[in-house]
C-alpha cells in the first residue's frame, strides 16, 4: 500500500486526466497492495464501510463490502475516477436518464484485478455480487471528496435523494439528518429488459479459455432439454435457421458427400434435419462439449464425440465436408480459433468444404458495435479481451456464456492464411431483415471456405 500511496503523491494534479489516472493505477495489482491493516471495520452487515487514504492530489477510498451488500444508484456528477477490485467480485451496473424514466444500460461483473470505469456523468451501483464473501474496493477519485455532500442517489421507486456531509455512504436508508432533499416522484424506471431474449454481461478480467469452455458447456447443459424448440419459439431465429439451412441443403445436393462432420452438433437437431432435407444417405459425424446433447444426437443417428474439437480423434478418413452452425463464435480466443481452422483444414480431403456463420462485428442491429464501445470505455485489451468479444446470458437463465464478433476482412484474411480459398461470404439477416440476403455490413456472415 505504501508504494501506491507514494506514486500517488506524484501526480501533478494539473496535468491529470481521465486517461493519465488509469495510467497511474494500471501497474499495482492486488496482490501488491498490503490493505488489510487500513480496511474499516463493518459497523452495519447492511452496509458498507469506508476509510479515506488520501485527498490530494486525488482520493483514494478503501471500501469494506459485506455480503451482497450494494449502494444506491448515483450520479457521478463534477468528479471522476476508477474503482479497483482487490478481494471479491463486484457487480457494476449502469443507467441512463431519457425522458424522465431511468434506465438499466448494463451489469459488468469486475474480479480481482479488474478495474471499474467511473466518468464524470456516469449514473451506476456497486454490489458486492457474492452473497457470503466480502467485496474490497480502492477507489481513485478527482478532484477529491472529502465528504458525500451534494451526491444524488437514485431509488427505484422514482425518488431522488441528495446526501448532506454527515452521511457515511451512499444509502437511501440512513438516517434523515443525512439528507439534503429528498424528492419523491421524480422518474420511471425500467430494467431494460424489455423486448430482449438475451442481456449482455461482461466479465472483467476476461476468464481463461478453460473457464470460459467450461461456462459454454453450464450455458447449454442449463436449456439442454429446451434448447431444441429455442429456434421454433424465436421467430427471427427460426426464419434465419432456416434460410442458412437451404443454402447449405442445396450445397450437400451439388457436392453429394459420403462423409460429412458437424462440430458444436449439440443435440443433433440441425445437422439431421439438414441431412434429411438433402434426402442423401452420408455418414454423419457429431463433436459436442455438452455430454447431455451428445447423448441426445446419438439418438438422431448421428456418431457423436462427446469432446473439445482440439482433443478429439476421429480415425475415419478425411471428410468431404465439415460444418459449424451458430458456434464458431464460441472458441474462447483467437489462438484456439487458428487451432480449430488448422484441424478443420488437416481434417478435410483435399477440396473439401467448410461451412460455417459467425456474428458480424460491424451490423448496427446486432451487439457488435456495443462491444466495441464496451472494449474502448472499459479498457478491455488490458484486461485479455479481443475486439468483439461479448460474454451473454439468457434473461430467464443464470448461467453466462461466451461469443465473438467477427470483421469480414480479417477473417477472410486469416482462413486464406491457412490453406483455405474463401469462395462464398453471404450476408444474412438475423435480427433485422431475418431470412433475407443483404449487402453492405449488415446481417451475419455464412462462409463457405474450400480446402486448396
Amino acid at each position: 500500500m505504501k508504494a501506491l500511496l507514494d506514486k500517488m503523491k506524484m501526480i501533478d494534479a494539473s496535468q491529470l486526466d481521465y486517461k493519465k489516472l488509469f495510467d497511474f493505477i494500471l501497474p499495482f495489482e492486488p496482490r501488491d497492495i498490503a490493505y488489510k491493516e487500513f480496511l474499516p471495520k463493518i459497523v452495519n452487515p447492511k452496509e458498507y464501510s469506508r476509510r479515506i487514504l488520501m485527498l490530494n492530489p486525488i482520493e483514494l477510498v478503501l471500501i469494506h463490502w459485506p455480503p451482497g451488500v450494494e449502494s444506491a444508484i448515483h450520479l457521478h456528477e463534477g468528479f471522476w475516477g476508477y474503482v479497483g477490485v482487490l478481494e471479491g467480485e463486484a457487480l457494476n451496473v449502469e443507467y441512463t436518464i431519457e425522458n424522465k424514466t431511468l434506465i438499466q444500460n448494463r451489469a459488468v461483473i469486475v474480479k480481482r484485478s479488474g478495474l471499474i470505469p467511473e466518468p464524470d456523468g456516469v449514473i451506476h451501483k456497486i454490489t458486492n455480487a457474492s452473497l457470503t464473501k466480502p467485496l474490497i474496493t480502492l477507489h481513485f477519485y478527482f478532484p477529491a471528496m472529502p465528504n458525500l455532500d451534494g451526491l444524488k442517489l437514485f431509488s427505484t421507486d422514482g425518488t431522488i435523494v441528495e446526501l448532506n456531509s454527515k452521511a457515511p455512504s451512499a444509502s437511501l436508508f440512513l438516517p434523515k439528518d443525512c439528507y439534503k432533499s429528498y424528492k419523491k416522484s421524480q422518474f420511471s424506471f425500467e430494467d431494460g429488459s424489455k423486448g430482449k431474449t438475451h442481456l449482455i454481461s461482461p466479465i472483467i478480467p476476461k476468464p481463461s479459455n478453460k473457464e470460459i469452455k467450461e461456462m459454454i458447456q453450464d450455458y447449454y447443459t442449463e436449456q439442454a432439454h429446451s434448447y431444441d424448440n429455442s429456434d421454433l419459439e424465436d421467430d427471427k431465429r427460426r426464419i434465419y435457421v432456416d434460410a442458412i439451412n437451404k443454402i447449405i441443403v442445396k450445397e450437400f445436393l451439388r457436392i453429394k458427400p459420403h462423409k460429412v462432420l458437424d462440430l458444436a452438433t449439440g443435440t443433433g437437431r440441425r445437422a439431421s434435419k439438414i441431412k434429411e432435407m438433402t434426402g442423401l444417405d452420408y455418414e454423419l459425424y457429431g463433436v459436442d462439449l455438452n455430454l447431455e446433447m451428445c447423448e441426445q444426437a446419438k439418438k438422431k443417428g448421428i456418431i457423436a464425440y462427446c469432446s473439445d474439437w482440439l482433443d478429439v480423434s476421429i480415425k475415419d478418413e478425411d471428410m468431404d465436408i465439415i460444418t459449424m452452425l451458430y458456434s464458431f463464435g464460441h472458441i474462447p480466443s483467437s489462438s484456439e480459433r487458428i487451432q480449430f481452422l488448422e484441424k478443420i483444414h488437416f481434417k478435410l480431403k483435399p477440396g473439401g468444404v467448410f461451412y460455417f456463420d459467425v456474428f458480424n462485428i460491424n451490423d448496427p442491429y446486432e451487439w457488435g458495435p456495443r462491444a466495441l464501445a464496451l472494449f474502448e470505455e472499459y479498457n478491455l485489451d488490458y484486461f485479455g479481451y479481443e475486439k468483439g468479444d461479448v460474454f451473454y446470458k439468457r434473461k430467464e437463465m443464470e448461467k453466462v456464456s461466451f461469443l465473438h464478433y467477427f470483421e469480414e476482412e480479417r477473417l477472410v484474411a486469416l482462413l486464406e492464411s491457412l490453406g483455405f480459398e474463401v469462395e462464398s461470404v453471404v450476408h444474412m439477416g438475423y435480427v433485422h431483415k431475418s431470412g433475407e440476403i443483404l449487402s453492405g455490413i449488415e446481417g451475419k456472415l455464412l462462409i463457405k471456405a474450400i480446402k486448396k
